[in-house]
């Protein structure tokens, strides 16, 4: 399970950073005319800043669920071998019972 954390990891980060290549490879906005402005080029500056951050949170979060799932997994392994460990006692009980005096 941690390698297919890892490996869920590694492609977000290659997803992360082929989106970052892809948005420094844009063209850079025209320099001033008459229809852009100074405004203009903070904004688009901005916008990449904020799909690179959501990138990054969307790394994170596919990270987070995979931590849980692992440890969900885990847990469903216990209550399982728990359920078994009942399950032989319930028949030893019974055995026992069955051979007990009555």
């Amino acid at each position: 399970m941690d390698q297919d954390v890892a490996a869920a990891v590694e492609r977000m980060r290659g997803l992360r950073e082929r989106t970052a290549a892809a948005l420094d490879a844009l063209p850079e906005p025209k320099a001033a005319g008459p229809r852009s402005s100074p405004s203009v080029a903070r904004l688009l500056d901005r916008l990449r800043e904020v799909i690179a951050d959501a990138a990054a949170r969307g790394e994170s979060l596919a990270a987070s669920g995979e931590r849980a799932s692992s440890v969900v997994e885990r847990l469903v392994r216990r209550l399982e071998a728990d359920a078994d460990a009942l399950a032989r006692l319930t028949a030893v009980i019974e055995a026992q019972d069955r051979e007990a005096p009555q």
